[in-house]
């Protein structure tokens, strides 16, 4: 039996679909609006965070340092871009800051930009250590969205 959580979405023009199949192998289905604004800013997100998930997994989020509050700030699509008391979703339980960095530079022989230079590589013993830690307090999965992942993964892998 896996012990993952296992999602398929499906957004349309009217309703956004939800699948999910639990680590029992139970199987569940919800279906929204896709735009209802005066309930959630997006479908997809609001049927996975309402969906009653939380007794099948924990999460813990891992990100370069400096963007733990990304998936709060998110793209900034809400309707009221001025209001103080805007509704930020709870995404997971707890965001983690892994300390590495690098970076695009373009060169003189490459047109394609595809080029990197790591300026700061993770600390696995320092990672390892988290992750001991995640499993003694009972998480049991975890989400990785490292800078430029799409051009190096080798930082993702280390992590996940």
């Amino acid at each position: 039996m896996s012990r993952k959580l296992k999602f398929a979405l499906d957004q349309g023009g009217t309703f956004t679909d939800t699948y999910a199949r639990c680590p029992n192998g139970e199987v569940r289905v919800m279906k929204l609006l896709s735009v209802d604004l005066t309930n959630y800013l997006d479908a997809p997100r609001e049927g996975i965070r309402t969906g009653n998930w939380k007794k099948y997994a924990t999460e813990r989020i891992y990100s370069t340092r400096g963007f733990k509050d990304l998936l709060h700030i998110g793209n900034k699509a809400h309707p009221k871009i001025f209001d103080f008391k805007i509704m930020i979703l709870d995404v997971c339980e707890e965001v983690f800051e892994v300390d590495c960095h690098i970076i695009n530079f373009k060169c003189e022989k490459c047109a394609t930009c595809e080029d990197i230079q790591i300026l700061k590589q993770i600390d696995e013993a320092a990672l390892k250590s988290d992750l001991v830690l995640l499993k003694a307090k009972g998480f049991n999965s975890i989400a990785v969205a490292l800078m430029h992942y799409y051009t190096y993964v080798e930082h993702e892998f280390t992590v996940g």
